[in-house]
Protein backbone atom coordinates (compact mmCIF):
# COMPACT_ATOMS: atom_id res chain seq x y z
CA UNK A 1 0.00 0.00 0.00
CA UNK A 2 1.07 3.59 -0.50
CA UNK A 3 1.41 6.05 2.36
CA UNK A 4 -0.99 8.96 2.04
CA UNK A 5 -2.85 11.36 4.29
CA UNK A 6 -5.02 9.71 6.92
CA UNK A 7 -8.03 8.18 5.19
CA UNK A 8 -10.78 8.40 7.78
CA UNK A 9 -14.17 6.90 7.19
CA UNK A 10 -16.51 9.73 8.14
CA UNK A 11 -19.58 8.61 10.08
CA UNK A 12 -22.01 11.35 11.00
CA UNK A 13 -24.72 10.74 13.57
CA UNK A 14 -28.28 11.70 12.68
CA UNK A 15 -30.28 12.40 15.84
CA UNK A 16 -34.05 12.19 16.10
CA UNK A 17 -35.52 15.74 15.81
CA UNK A 18 -38.36 14.85 18.19
CA UNK A 19 -36.04 13.58 20.94
CA UNK A 20 -33.88 16.70 20.53
CA UNK A 21 -36.92 18.97 20.88
CA UNK A 22 -38.18 17.10 23.96
CA UNK A 23 -34.78 17.34 25.67
CA UNK A 24 -34.30 20.96 24.65
CA UNK A 25 -37.62 21.99 26.14
CA UNK A 26 -37.46 19.68 29.16
CA UNK A 27 -34.08 20.98 30.38
CA UNK A 28 -34.06 24.43 28.77
CA UNK A 29 -30.98 23.69 26.64
CA UNK A 30 -29.73 25.13 23.36
CA UNK A 31 -30.60 23.05 20.34
CA UNK A 32 -26.88 22.35 19.72
CA UNK A 33 -26.30 20.99 23.23
CA UNK A 34 -29.52 18.95 23.17
CA UNK A 35 -28.55 17.39 19.82
CA UNK A 36 -25.05 16.55 21.07
CA UNK A 37 -26.44 14.87 24.20
CA UNK A 38 -28.94 12.82 22.17
CA UNK A 39 -26.16 11.70 19.85
CA UNK A 40 -24.17 10.42 22.83
CA UNK A 41 -27.01 8.30 24.13
CA UNK A 42 -28.22 10.86 26.65
CA UNK A 43 -31.66 11.55 25.22
CA UNK A 44 -33.68 11.17 28.42
CA UNK A 45 -34.04 14.01 30.92
CA UNK A 46 -32.70 11.77 33.70
CA UNK A 47 -29.53 10.63 31.89
CA UNK A 48 -28.81 14.11 30.51
CA UNK A 49 -29.30 15.74 33.92
CA UNK A 50 -27.01 13.20 35.58
CA UNK A 51 -24.36 13.83 32.92
CA UNK A 52 -24.54 17.63 33.04
CA UNK A 53 -24.53 17.76 36.84
CA UNK A 54 -21.94 15.25 38.11
CA UNK A 55 -22.11 15.23 41.93
CA UNK A 56 -20.31 13.16 44.56
CA UNK A 57 -23.65 12.31 46.14
CA UNK A 58 -24.46 10.34 43.00
CA UNK A 59 -21.67 7.81 43.71
CA UNK A 60 -23.05 4.33 44.25
CA UNK A 61 -22.66 2.18 47.37
CA UNK A 62 -19.08 0.78 47.21
CA UNK A 63 -20.31 -2.58 48.52
CA UNK A 64 -22.08 -3.16 45.18
CA UNK A 65 -18.66 -4.15 43.81
CA UNK A 66 -18.08 -7.88 44.42
CA UNK A 67 -15.78 -8.75 47.35
CA UNK A 68 -15.24 -5.10 48.36
CA UNK A 69 -17.16 -5.48 51.61
CA UNK A 70 -15.25 -8.69 52.33
CA UNK A 71 -11.97 -6.89 51.69
CA UNK A 72 -13.01 -4.06 54.02
CA UNK A 73 -13.75 -6.55 56.81
CA UNK A 74 -10.39 -8.29 56.33
CA UNK A 75 -8.53 -4.97 56.42
CA UNK A 76 -10.31 -3.83 59.58
CA UNK A 77 -9.33 -7.13 61.22
CA UNK A 78 -5.71 -6.49 60.21
CA UNK A 79 -5.85 -2.89 61.47
CA UNK A 80 -7.25 -3.88 64.85
CA UNK A 81 -4.79 -6.77 65.25
CA UNK A 82 -1.87 -4.49 64.24
CA UNK A 83 -0.90 -6.88 61.44
CA UNK A 84 1.46 -5.31 58.93
CA UNK A 85 -0.19 -4.49 55.61
CA UNK A 86 1.98 -4.10 52.53
CA UNK A 87 0.58 -2.67 49.29
CA UNK A 88 2.14 -4.12 46.13
CA UNK A 89 1.47 -1.44 43.51
CA UNK A 90 2.24 -0.78 39.87
CA UNK A 91 4.60 1.74 38.31
CA UNK A 92 2.21 3.72 36.10
CA UNK A 93 0.22 6.77 37.27
CA UNK A 94 -2.90 4.72 37.99
CA UNK A 95 -0.96 2.20 40.08
CA UNK A 96 1.01 4.87 41.94
CA UNK A 97 -2.01 7.05 42.76
CA UNK A 98 -4.06 4.01 43.85
CA UNK A 99 -1.19 2.94 46.11
CA UNK A 100 -0.86 6.44 47.59
CA UNK A 101 -4.60 6.64 48.32
CA UNK A 102 -4.63 3.32 50.17
CA UNK A 103 -1.43 4.03 52.10
CA UNK A 104 -2.72 7.37 53.40
CA UNK A 105 -6.27 6.22 54.16
CA UNK A 106 -5.03 3.13 56.00
CA UNK A 107 -2.57 5.27 57.96
CA UNK A 108 -5.43 7.59 58.97
CA UNK A 109 -7.32 4.54 60.25
CA UNK A 110 -4.38 3.44 62.39
CA UNK A 111 -2.96 0.68 60.18
CA UNK A 112 0.65 -0.46 60.10
CA UNK A 113 1.16 -0.08 56.36
CA UNK A 114 3.92 0.33 53.79
CA UNK A 115 4.17 0.09 50.00
CA UNK A 116 6.27 -1.78 47.46
CA UNK A 117 6.56 -0.83 43.79
CA UNK A 118 8.34 -3.23 41.41
CA UNK A 119 11.26 -2.20 39.23
CA UNK A 120 10.16 -2.32 35.59
CA UNK A 121 13.44 -3.72 34.22
CA UNK A 122 14.42 -6.06 37.04
CA UNK A 123 11.05 -7.34 38.26
CA UNK A 124 8.78 -7.01 35.25
CA UNK A 125 5.16 -6.02 34.93
CA UNK A 126 2.45 -6.83 37.47
CA UNK A 127 2.65 -9.43 40.20
CA UNK A 128 5.80 -11.49 39.55
CA UNK A 129 7.84 -14.00 41.54
CA UNK A 130 10.84 -11.68 41.55
CA UNK A 131 8.72 -8.74 42.65
CA UNK A 132 7.09 -10.68 45.48
CA UNK A 133 10.46 -11.91 46.70
CA UNK A 134 11.57 -8.29 46.93
CA UNK A 135 8.32 -7.37 48.68
CA UNK A 136 8.86 -10.07 51.34
CA UNK A 137 11.74 -7.98 52.71
CA UNK A 138 9.06 -5.63 54.11
CA UNK A 139 7.67 -8.56 56.19
CA UNK A 140 4.00 -8.30 55.18
CA UNK A 141 1.31 -10.12 57.14
CA UNK A 142 -1.39 -9.05 54.71
CA UNK A 143 -0.70 -8.17 51.07
CA UNK A 144 -2.81 -5.86 48.90
CA UNK A 145 -2.09 -6.23 45.17
CA UNK A 146 -3.15 -2.99 43.48
CA UNK A 147 -3.57 -2.58 39.71
CA UNK A 148 -2.41 -6.17 39.25
CA UNK A 149 -3.01 -9.70 40.50
CA UNK A 150 -6.40 -10.66 39.03
CA UNK A 151 -4.87 -13.54 37.05
CA UNK A 152 -1.99 -14.41 39.41
CA UNK A 153 -3.52 -17.40 41.16
CA UNK A 154 -0.25 -19.36 41.22
CA UNK A 155 1.69 -16.54 42.92
CA UNK A 156 -1.12 -15.73 45.34
CA UNK A 157 -1.30 -19.44 46.22
CA UNK A 158 2.49 -19.43 46.76
CA UNK A 159 2.21 -16.44 49.12
CA UNK A 160 -0.58 -18.12 51.08
CA UNK A 161 0.69 -21.70 51.27
CA UNK A 162 4.44 -21.09 51.56
CA UNK A 163 4.51 -17.77 53.44
CA UNK A 164 1.07 -17.81 55.12
CA UNK A 165 0.33 -14.34 53.73
CA UNK A 166 -3.22 -13.69 52.43
CA UNK A 167 -3.58 -11.41 49.39
CA UNK A 168 -6.36 -8.95 48.66
CA UNK A 169 -6.54 -7.97 44.98
CA UNK A 170 -7.79 -4.53 43.91
CA UNK A 171 -7.60 -4.38 40.12
CA UNK A 172 -9.42 -3.38 36.93
CA UNK A 173 -7.69 -5.55 34.34
CA UNK A 174 -9.41 -8.30 32.37
CA UNK A 175 -9.92 -11.50 34.37
CA UNK A 176 -8.86 -14.52 32.31
CA UNK A 177 -7.80 -17.07 34.97
CA UNK A 178 -9.15 -15.62 38.26
CA UNK A 179 -7.03 -15.68 41.40
CA UNK A 180 -9.18 -18.16 43.32
CA UNK A 181 -6.87 -18.20 46.33
CA UNK A 182 -7.13 -14.45 46.84
CA UNK A 183 -8.63 -13.53 50.19
CA UNK A 184 -10.76 -11.06 48.24
CA UNK A 185 -10.79 -10.31 44.51
CA UNK A 186 -12.03 -6.75 44.08
CA UNK A 187 -12.19 -6.30 40.32
CA UNK A 188 -14.70 -3.90 38.78
CA UNK A 189 -15.08 -6.12 35.70
CA UNK A 190 -16.67 -8.79 37.90
CA UNK A 191 -19.50 -6.42 38.83
CA UNK A 192 -22.94 -7.06 37.34
CA UNK A 193 -23.30 -3.29 36.91
CA UNK A 194 -21.68 -2.33 33.62
CA UNK A 195 -21.14 1.22 34.92
CA UNK A 196 -18.53 -0.18 37.31
CA UNK A 197 -16.51 -1.64 34.42
CA UNK A 198 -15.03 1.76 33.48
CA UNK A 199 -13.24 2.28 36.82
CA UNK A 200 -9.45 2.29 36.99
CA UNK A 201 -7.44 1.21 40.05
CA UNK A 202 -7.32 4.75 41.49
CA UNK A 203 -11.11 4.88 41.33
CA UNK A 204 -11.33 1.40 42.88
CA UNK A 205 -8.92 2.47 45.64
CA UNK A 206 -11.23 5.39 46.41
CA UNK A 207 -14.21 2.99 46.49
CA UNK A 208 -12.20 0.68 48.77
CA UNK A 209 -11.45 3.63 51.05
CA UNK A 210 -15.14 4.55 51.04
CA UNK A 211 -16.01 0.99 52.02
CA UNK A 212 -13.49 1.03 54.86
CA UNK A 213 -14.91 4.27 56.24
CA UNK A 214 -18.48 3.05 55.89
CA UNK A 215 -17.74 -0.14 57.82
CA UNK A 216 -15.67 1.72 60.40
CA UNK A 217 -18.36 4.33 61.04
CA UNK A 218 -21.02 1.67 61.51
CA UNK A 219 -18.73 0.09 64.13
CA UNK A 220 -18.35 3.47 65.86
CA UNK A 221 -14.67 3.89 64.99
CA UNK A 222 -13.64 7.47 65.79
CA UNK A 223 -10.78 7.51 63.26
CA UNK A 224 -13.21 6.64 60.47
CA UNK A 225 -15.43 9.55 61.53
CA UNK A 226 -12.57 12.02 61.20
CA UNK A 227 -11.50 11.09 57.66
CA UNK A 228 -12.77 13.21 54.75
CA UNK A 229 -12.43 11.27 51.49
CA UNK A 230 -12.58 14.44 49.40
CA UNK A 231 -8.89 14.97 50.23
CA UNK A 232 -7.96 12.15 47.83
CA UNK A 233 -10.01 13.31 44.83
CA UNK A 234 -6.93 14.99 43.32
CA UNK A 235 -5.15 11.62 43.16
CA UNK A 236 -8.24 9.86 41.78
CA UNK A 237 -8.42 12.41 38.95
CA UNK A 238 -4.71 11.97 38.14
CA UNK A 239 -5.02 8.19 37.91
CA UNK A 240 -8.32 8.19 36.04
CA UNK A 241 -7.24 10.64 33.33
CA UNK A 242 -3.77 9.12 32.94
CA UNK A 243 -5.15 5.59 32.51
CA UNK A 244 -7.44 6.62 29.63
CA UNK A 245 -10.53 4.96 31.06
CA UNK A 246 -13.89 6.29 29.83
CA UNK A 247 -14.89 9.58 31.45
CA UNK A 248 -18.46 8.42 31.93
CA UNK A 249 -20.52 7.41 34.95
CA UNK A 250 -18.61 7.58 38.21
CA UNK A 251 -15.36 8.43 36.44
CA UNK A 252 -16.98 11.66 35.21
CA UNK A 253 -17.90 12.46 38.82
CA UNK A 254 -14.39 11.66 40.05
CA UNK A 255 -12.70 13.77 37.38
CA UNK A 256 -15.10 16.71 37.60
CA UNK A 257 -14.57 16.98 41.37
CA UNK A 258 -10.91 15.91 41.17
CA UNK A 259 -9.89 18.61 38.69
CA UNK A 260 -11.26 21.25 41.06
CA UNK A 261 -9.31 19.62 43.87
CA UNK A 262 -6.13 19.58 41.75
CA UNK A 263 -6.57 23.28 41.06
CA UNK A 264 -6.67 24.18 44.76
CA UNK A 265 -4.71 21.26 46.25
CA UNK A 266 -2.41 21.98 49.17
CA UNK A 267 -0.87 18.50 48.97
CA UNK A 268 2.89 19.25 48.84
CA UNK A 269 3.55 16.68 46.12
CA UNK A 270 0.80 17.99 43.85
CA UNK A 271 1.86 21.61 44.42
CA UNK A 272 5.48 20.74 43.54
CA UNK A 273 4.41 18.71 40.50
CA UNK A 274 2.33 21.60 39.18
CA UNK A 275 5.14 24.09 39.79
CA UNK A 276 7.77 22.01 38.00
CA UNK A 277 5.27 21.61 35.12
CA UNK A 278 4.69 25.39 35.09
CA UNK A 279 0.96 24.87 35.67
CA UNK A 280 0.42 26.39 39.13
CA UNK A 281 -3.29 27.29 38.83
CA UNK A 282 -6.37 25.55 37.51
CA UNK A 283 -5.93 22.15 35.90
CA UNK A 284 -7.83 20.48 33.06
CA UNK A 285 -7.59 17.05 31.42
CA UNK A 286 -5.05 18.31 28.90
CA UNK A 287 -2.77 19.52 31.70
CA UNK A 288 -2.95 16.13 33.42
CA UNK A 289 -2.43 14.15 30.20
CA UNK A 290 0.45 16.17 28.76
CA UNK A 291 2.12 17.81 31.77
CA UNK A 292 1.50 16.12 35.11
CA UNK A 293 1.05 12.46 34.15
CA UNK A 294 4.19 12.17 31.96
CA UNK A 295 6.33 13.43 34.85
CA UNK A 296 4.74 10.98 37.30
CA UNK A 297 5.19 8.19 34.74
CA UNK A 298 8.83 8.99 33.98
CA UNK A 299 10.45 7.27 36.96
CA UNK A 300 8.49 4.05 36.46
CA UNK A 301 9.23 3.99 32.75
CA UNK A 302 12.97 4.15 33.35
CA UNK A 303 13.35 2.05 36.50
CA UNK A 304 11.33 2.33 39.74
CA UNK A 305 8.32 4.56 40.40
CA UNK A 306 9.38 5.05 44.03
CA UNK A 307 10.19 8.75 43.49
CA UNK A 308 6.67 9.33 42.13
CA UNK A 309 5.05 7.60 45.09
CA UNK A 310 7.30 9.43 47.56
CA UNK A 311 6.34 12.71 45.90
CA UNK A 312 2.61 12.09 46.34
CA UNK A 313 3.13 11.00 49.96
CA UNK A 314 5.42 13.94 50.83
CA UNK A 315 4.43 15.90 53.92
CA UNK A 316 6.64 18.97 53.39
CA UNK A 317 7.27 21.30 50.46
CA UNK A 318 11.09 21.05 50.52
CA UNK A 319 11.09 17.26 50.13
CA UNK A 320 8.36 17.47 47.50
CA UNK A 321 10.31 20.08 45.55
CA UNK A 322 13.43 17.92 45.51
CA UNK A 323 11.48 14.89 44.33
CA UNK A 324 9.70 16.90 41.64
CA UNK A 325 13.11 18.03 40.36
CA UNK A 326 14.22 14.38 40.16
CA UNK A 327 11.08 13.52 38.17
CA UNK A 328 11.69 16.47 35.83
CA UNK A 329 15.21 15.19 35.12
CA UNK A 330 13.91 11.68 34.53
CA UNK A 331 11.15 12.98 32.28
CA UNK A 332 13.67 14.87 30.16
CA UNK A 333 15.75 11.69 29.93
CA UNK A 334 12.65 9.71 28.98
CA UNK A 335 11.80 12.25 26.27
CA UNK A 336 15.24 11.95 24.71
CA UNK A 337 15.16 8.14 24.81
CA UNK A 338 11.69 8.23 23.28
CA UNK A 339 12.78 10.69 20.55
CA UNK A 340 15.80 8.62 19.53
CA UNK A 341 13.85 5.34 19.62
CA UNK A 342 10.98 6.79 17.59
CA UNK A 343 13.34 8.11 14.91
CA UNK A 344 15.17 4.78 14.75
CA UNK A 345 11.90 2.82 14.52
CA UNK A 346 10.51 5.07 11.75
CA UNK A 347 13.81 4.77 9.86
CA UNK A 348 13.69 0.98 10.15
CA UNK A 349 10.15 0.89 8.78
CA UNK A 350 10.97 3.16 5.83
CA UNK A 351 14.18 1.28 5.05
CA UNK A 352 12.40 -2.06 5.15
CA UNK A 353 9.20 -1.22 3.29
CA UNK A 354 9.65 2.09 1.46
CA UNK A 355 6.16 3.25 0.49
CA UNK A 356 4.66 -0.26 0.54
CA UNK A 357 3.73 -0.29 4.22
CA UNK A 358 2.30 -3.65 5.43
CA UNK A 359 -1.03 -4.01 7.20
CA UNK A 360 0.84 -4.62 10.49
CA UNK A 361 4.19 -3.24 11.63
CA UNK A 362 6.46 -5.04 14.11
CA UNK A 363 9.89 -3.58 14.76
CA UNK A 364 12.32 -4.81 17.40
CA UNK A 365 15.75 -3.86 18.69
CA UNK A 366 17.28 -5.33 21.86
CA UNK A 367 18.89 -1.94 22.57
CA UNK A 368 15.54 -0.14 22.79
CA UNK A 369 14.39 0.72 26.32
CA UNK A 370 11.28 -1.25 27.23
CA UNK A 371 10.02 1.73 29.23
CA UNK A 372 9.24 3.74 26.09
CA UNK A 373 8.13 1.07 23.60
CA UNK A 374 4.43 1.77 24.24
CA UNK A 375 4.79 5.47 23.47
CA UNK A 376 6.89 4.69 20.39
CA UNK A 377 4.27 2.18 19.18
CA UNK A 378 1.66 4.93 19.43
CA UNK A 379 3.92 7.24 17.40
CA UNK A 380 4.35 4.55 14.71
CA UNK A 381 0.57 4.07 14.48
CA UNK A 382 0.15 7.83 14.15
CA UNK A 383 2.81 8.00 11.43
CA UNK A 384 1.79 5.00 9.31
CA UNK A 385 -1.90 4.53 10.22
CA UNK A 386 -1.63 0.76 10.79
CA UNK A 387 -1.46 -1.35 13.98
CA UNK A 388 2.06 -1.75 15.36
CA UNK A 389 4.17 -3.50 17.99
CA UNK A 390 7.53 -2.09 19.09
CA UNK A 391 9.80 -4.36 21.15
CA UNK A 392 12.94 -3.78 23.18
CA UNK A 393 15.41 -5.99 25.01
CA UNK A 394 14.53 -7.92 28.17
CA UNK A 395 17.30 -10.44 28.83
CA UNK A 396 16.98 -13.41 26.52
CA UNK A 397 13.57 -12.18 25.39
CA UNK A 398 12.14 -9.16 23.63
CA UNK A 399 9.36 -7.32 25.43
CA UNK A 400 7.05 -5.19 23.32
CA UNK A 401 4.01 -3.00 23.42
CA UNK A 402 1.38 -2.77 20.73
CA UNK A 403 -1.15 -0.14 19.71
CA UNK A 404 -3.97 -0.55 17.22
CA UNK A 405 -6.37 1.54 15.18
CA UNK A 406 -10.10 1.56 15.81
CA UNK A 407 -11.71 -1.38 14.09
CA UNK A 408 -8.77 -3.77 14.55
CA UNK A 409 -8.87 -5.98 17.68
CA UNK A 410 -5.21 -6.36 18.65
CA UNK A 411 -5.62 -9.02 21.34
CA UNK A 412 -7.83 -11.09 19.05
CA UNK A 413 -5.02 -11.09 16.48
CA UNK A 414 -2.41 -12.00 19.10
CA UNK A 415 -4.60 -14.86 20.33
CA UNK A 416 -4.18 -16.45 16.90
CA UNK A 417 -0.40 -16.10 17.17
CA UNK A 418 0.07 -17.35 20.73
CA UNK A 419 2.32 -20.21 19.56
CA UNK A 420 4.91 -17.55 18.64
CA UNK A 421 4.62 -15.66 21.95
CA UNK A 422 6.01 -16.35 25.40
CA UNK A 423 3.39 -14.09 27.03
CA UNK A 424 0.80 -11.57 25.92
CA UNK A 425 -2.15 -9.63 27.28
CA UNK A 426 -4.16 -6.46 26.88
CA UNK A 427 -7.28 -5.41 25.00
CA UNK A 428 -8.51 -4.39 21.56
CA UNK A 429 -6.50 -1.17 21.28
CA UNK A 430 -3.34 -1.91 23.31
CA UNK A 431 -1.38 -4.97 24.32
CA UNK A 432 1.91 -6.19 25.73
CA UNK A 433 3.94 -9.12 24.39
CA UNK A 434 7.04 -11.10 25.34
CA UNK A 435 8.68 -13.17 22.61
CA UNK A 436 11.94 -14.79 21.53
CA UNK A 437 14.02 -12.77 19.02
CA UNK A 438 13.92 -15.53 16.41
CA UNK A 439 10.11 -15.25 16.23
CA UNK A 440 9.97 -11.56 15.29
CA UNK A 441 9.77 -11.99 11.51
CA UNK A 442 7.36 -14.93 11.74
CA UNK A 443 5.09 -12.96 14.06
CA UNK A 444 5.11 -9.88 11.82
CA UNK A 445 4.26 -11.96 8.75
CA UNK A 446 1.40 -13.75 10.46
CA UNK A 447 -0.05 -10.56 11.96
CA UNK A 448 0.18 -8.89 8.55
CA UNK A 449 -1.71 -11.81 6.98
CA UNK A 450 -4.32 -11.78 9.75
CA UNK A 451 -5.03 -8.06 9.46
CA UNK A 452 -5.14 -8.36 5.67
CA UNK A 453 -7.59 -11.26 5.79
CA UNK A 454 -9.79 -9.80 8.53
CA UNK A 455 -9.79 -6.12 7.71
CA UNK A 456 -8.24 -5.65 4.27
CA UNK A 457 -4.82 -4.24 3.45
CA UNK A 458 -5.55 -1.13 5.41
CA UNK A 459 -7.93 -0.63 8.31
CA UNK A 460 -9.85 2.54 7.59
CA UNK A 461 -10.48 4.02 11.04
CA UNK A 462 -13.83 5.72 11.53
CA UNK A 463 -14.14 9.39 12.39
CA UNK A 464 -17.30 9.61 14.47
CA UNK A 465 -18.96 12.96 13.88
CA UNK A 466 -21.43 14.29 16.42
CA UNK A 467 -23.45 16.58 14.19
CA UNK A 468 -23.66 18.42 10.90
CA UNK A 469 -24.02 22.18 11.44
CA UNK A 470 -23.73 25.50 9.66
CA UNK A 471 -20.87 27.86 10.51
CA UNK A 472 -23.47 30.35 11.75
CA UNK A 473 -24.57 27.87 14.46
CA UNK A 474 -21.10 27.79 16.05
CA UNK A 475 -21.49 30.91 18.19
CA UNK A 476 -19.90 32.10 21.42
CA UNK A 477 -23.22 31.65 23.26
CA UNK A 478 -23.70 28.12 21.94
CA UNK A 479 -20.20 27.05 22.95
CA UNK A 480 -20.64 28.40 26.48
CA UNK A 481 -23.46 25.87 26.87
CA UNK A 482 -21.53 23.10 25.13
CA UNK A 483 -18.71 23.52 27.66
CA UNK A 484 -21.02 21.83 30.16
CA UNK A 485 -20.07 18.56 28.44
CA UNK A 486 -16.53 18.84 29.84
CA UNK A 487 -14.35 17.29 31.15
CA UNK A 488 -13.46 15.56 27.91
CA UNK A 489 -11.37 12.44 27.50
CA UNK A 490 -11.72 8.82 26.46
CA UNK A 491 -15.40 7.91 26.29
CA UNK A 492 -16.41 11.57 26.27
CA UNK A 493 -14.30 12.98 23.47
CA UNK A 494 -14.39 16.66 22.48
CA UNK A 495 -17.27 17.29 20.10
CA UNK A 496 -16.71 16.84 16.38
CA UNK A 497 -18.81 18.91 13.99
CA UNK A 498 -19.21 18.53 10.25
CA UNK A 499 -19.36 21.75 8.24
CA UNK A 500 -20.03 21.31 4.52
CA UNK A 501 -19.13 23.32 1.46
CA UNK A 502 -16.76 25.92 2.86
CA UNK A 503 -13.78 27.62 1.26
CA UNK A 504 -10.82 29.77 2.27
CA UNK A 505 -11.81 33.38 2.89
CA UNK A 506 -8.14 34.37 2.55
CA UNK A 507 -4.95 32.44 1.74
CA UNK A 508 -4.03 29.90 4.48
CA UNK A 509 -0.66 30.27 6.18
CA UNK A 510 1.85 27.78 7.54
CA UNK A 511 3.16 28.30 11.07
CA UNK A 512 5.40 26.59 13.61
CA UNK A 513 9.18 26.02 13.64
CA UNK A 514 8.92 23.53 10.81
CA UNK A 515 5.80 25.00 9.16
CA UNK A 516 4.02 21.94 10.50
CA UNK A 517 0.73 23.70 11.37
CA UNK A 518 -1.83 25.41 9.14
CA UNK A 519 -3.84 28.49 10.07
CA UNK A 520 -6.78 29.44 7.88
CA UNK A 521 -10.07 31.32 7.74
CA UNK A 522 -13.00 29.23 6.52
CA UNK A 523 -16.24 30.72 5.24
CA UNK A 524 -19.52 29.67 3.71
CA UNK A 525 -20.00 33.12 2.22
CA UNK A 526 -21.89 34.43 5.24
CA UNK A 527 -19.95 33.43 8.36
CA UNK A 528 -16.17 33.25 8.68
CA UNK A 529 -14.28 31.47 11.48
CA UNK A 530 -10.59 31.10 12.20
CA UNK A 531 -9.33 27.51 12.10
CA UNK A 532 -6.11 25.63 12.84
CA UNK A 533 -4.92 22.24 11.63
CA UNK A 534 -2.13 20.99 13.89
CA UNK A 535 0.73 18.68 12.88
CA UNK A 536 -0.15 18.90 9.20
CA UNK A 537 3.35 19.14 7.76
CA UNK A 538 2.60 16.76 4.90
CA UNK A 539 -1.06 17.67 4.45
CA UNK A 540 -2.20 19.20 1.19
CA UNK A 541 -4.43 22.27 1.45
CA UNK A 542 -7.68 22.19 -0.55
CA UNK A 543 -7.90 24.94 -3.15
CA UNK A 544 -11.62 24.60 -3.93
CA UNK A 545 -14.74 24.20 -1.78
CA UNK A 546 -14.43 21.38 0.75
CA UNK A 547 -16.10 19.70 3.75
CA UNK A 548 -14.37 19.69 7.11
CA UNK A 549 -14.68 18.06 10.52
CA UNK A 550 -13.61 20.24 13.41
CA UNK A 551 -13.74 20.67 17.17
CA UNK A 552 -14.85 24.18 18.18
CA UNK A 553 -13.51 25.98 21.25
CA UNK A 554 -13.48 29.39 22.88
CA UNK A 555 -10.03 30.88 22.39
CA UNK A 556 -8.84 33.31 25.08
CA UNK A 557 -6.23 35.86 23.97
CA UNK A 558 -5.32 39.25 25.44
CA UNK A 559 -8.46 39.32 27.54
CA UNK A 560 -10.89 38.66 24.70
CA UNK A 561 -12.66 35.46 23.62
CA UNK A 562 -13.35 34.21 20.13
CA UNK A 563 -14.49 31.01 18.45
CA UNK A 564 -11.74 28.88 16.91
CA UNK A 565 -11.97 25.57 15.07
CA UNK A 566 -9.44 22.77 15.34
CA UNK A 567 -9.62 20.94 12.01
CA UNK A 568 -9.48 17.15 12.35
CA UNK A 569 -9.94 16.25 8.69
CA UNK A 570 -10.98 17.81 5.40
CA UNK A 571 -11.85 16.47 2.00
CA UNK A 572 -13.79 17.27 -1.12
CA UNK A 573 -17.58 17.00 -0.74
CA UNK A 574 -18.56 13.36 -0.40
CA UNK A 575 -21.42 11.04 0.53
CA UNK A 576 -21.30 10.23 4.24
CA UNK A 577 -22.52 7.27 6.21
CA UNK A 578 -25.28 8.42 8.57
CA UNK A 579 -25.90 6.83 11.96
CA UNK A 580 -29.35 7.39 13.45
CA UNK A 581 -29.57 8.09 17.18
Amino acid sequence: MTIDAMDFQWKVRKPSPQIIENLQQGLQLSRLLAALLVNRGLGSKESASFFLDPRLRHLRDPFQIPDLEKAASLLWEAIEARRKIVIFGDYDVDGVTATAILVEVLQCLGAVVSAYLPNRKDEGYGLTQTGLEGCLALTPEVLIAVDCGSNSDDLITWMLEIHRIPTIVIDHHQVITPAKKAAALVNCLLSSNLDDHVLCSAGLAFKMAHGLLKKGRVAGNLAADRVDLKYWLDLVALGTIADHVPLTGENRIFVSAGLKSLGTSVRPGVVALKEISERPGEVDCQTVSFQLAPRLNASGRLESAKASLDLLLSKDCRTAGSLATILETQNNERREIERVTTNEAISQVRARYGNSIPAFILEANPKWHIGVVGIVAARIVSEFKVPAIIAGGDGAFLRGSGRSVEGCDLVSCLQECKDLLHKFGGHAMAAGVTLQPENVNLLQERLDQLVNSKYGSRVQPPLHIDLEVLLSEITFEALVQVERMAPHGHGNEPIKLLIKNVYHQRPPMRMGKENQHIKCWVTDGTTTLQAVKWNAKNASIPKVAFDLVATPALNEFNGSSSVQLTILDWKLPTILEEIKS
